[in-house]
């Protein structure tokens, strides 16, 4: 099981924790979701994500490369780019 007080096992190493370590540093504060929240994710504001009932909105939601992807979870983020009135591009960090 993946816990996030031990990140730096196995998420240190990669790409996408390097970007996200340089988003943090030009002062941009964010969060890790599993696919299991974005399920239930929603826009608000009709430009914000909102992916828990008690958690603050997102202004965008980036994915980091996988090699496997749950069929419901990509259905997901496209009904979330079609929700967003602005069309604002999911990114997908990539090597």
């Amino acid at each position: 099981m993946l816990r996030i007080d031990q990140i730096a096992d196995w998420h240190q190493p990669s790409i996408f924790y390097n970007e996200v370590n340089k988003l943090m540093n030009q002062g941009y504060q964010l969060d890790y979701v599993s696919d299991n929240y974005l399920h239930d994710a929603s826009i608000v504001n009709s430009k914000d994500i909102k992916v828990s009932s008690t958690g603050l909105p997102h202004k965008v939601l980036v994915v980091p490369e996988t090699s496997f992807m749950p069929e419901a979870t990509f259905e997901t983020m496209l009904n979330l780019a079609d929700l967003d009135r602005r069309s604002r591009a999911i990114p997908v960090a990539q090597r």
